[in-house]
């Protein structure tokens, strides 16, 4: 899997954990400190979120980081 498809798969999992647990874009933002605006980025893979904002997100959703972060490993 490329670089950018992790990105993508690590987004992707961030969109449907936050959706299943049915907290809004605005919520978990303002959970963890970032503007709506950027969640949304994040979300969509536009923009590339730090490992602590990764571990932010997690903790705001409750979740384990383990669990947003896909299996294997992007190859470069």
């Amino acid at each position: 899997m490329t670089e950018l498809e992790y990105l993508e798969l690590l987004c992707s999992n961030i969109r449907k954990i936050r959706k299943d647990k049915g907290i809004k874009q605005n919520e978990l933002a303002f959970k963890i400190g970032i503007e709506p605006t950027n969640l949304r980025r994040i979300e969509s893979a536009k923009s590339i979120p730090t490992f602590r904002t990764v571990c932010k997100i997690a903790a705001a959703l409750d979740e384990d980081v383990t669990n947003l972060i896909p299996e294997g490993r992007p190859s470069y």
